[in-house]
């Protein structure tokens, strides 16, 4: 027997819409309120709960994000087996960066077809994000470069900090095993200035030569990745 599939349904107006059509259809069990203080408490349901908020008609919300859905999650709604969402959202008003950040699992926009969102309502209940891409891997890559500067010696941070955006480059190809002319060729830079940016890359990593400028960098890859 098949787990349950409960969405809870936070809208200005107590009234199906498109999205509990299509659930119901889908097998999930529906139930549409005004206040969220009028659903069920979801410890008492069984199975897995989607609690989606409209940004309609929003009285009250902070960069495109009803200020509910902060209140639903700090009481309880964050329990694991329960996603919250946002939907009905107006294209560019939401920030999906904070709304991420917050807990919510995505977003779901007016212009969505609505294939879109069976497909999403699953992938959210298996514990996937709703969220555009570009957001999703500038978020990791903060995460990552994040953790990568609590991990390293505050000295080697200074030093990676204090390279230039060309000396990174001239160090990836470098390490990719570009001689001088090919560098100054990708570059659009003269070969005599390729060789001043390595001889200031040679100082700052206090490195001797291109194999141990390629040391260097493998031991520093996320940082000069996140920084480029």
């Amino acid at each position: 027997m098949s787990e349950e599939k409960h969405l809870l349904l936070l809208q200005p107006q107590k009234q199906a819409c498109t999205l509990s059509a299509i659930a119901q259809r889908a097998g999930y069990r529906v139930v549409i309120e005004d206040d969220p203080q009028h659903f069920p408490n979801p410890n008492k349901l069984s199975g897995q709960i989607i609690y989606m908020v409209s940004c309609r008609e929003v009285q009250s919300a902070t960069q495109g994000i009803p200020d509910v859905v902060n209140q639903l999650l700090v009481s309880g709604f964050s329990q694991s087996r329960i996603r919250v969402a946002l939907y009905q959202a107006p294209t560019g008003e939401v920030n999906e960066s904070l709304a991420m950040l917050m807990g919510l699992q995505g977003v779901y926009y007016d212009h969505h077809p609505l294939d879109r969102l069976l497909i999403g309502l699953a992938k959210m209940l298996a514990g996937e994000l709703w969220f555009s891409s570009s957001v999703v891997g500038q978020l990791c890559q903060q995460l990552i470069f994040e953790q990568a500067r609590n991990q390293v010696d505050p000295q080697q941070l200074q030093l990676v900090d204090s390279l230039t955006l060309k000396e990174r480059k001239v160090i990836t190809l470098v390490c990719s095993g570009a001689r001088n002319k090919e560098i100054a060729r990708q570059l659009y830079i003269s070969e005599h200035t390729v060789k001043s940016h390595i001889s200031a890359i040679y100082r700052k990593t206090q490195v001797r030569n291109r194999v141990a400028l390629h040391r260097w960098a493998s031991q520093h890859q996320a940082l000069l990745t996140t920084a480029s």
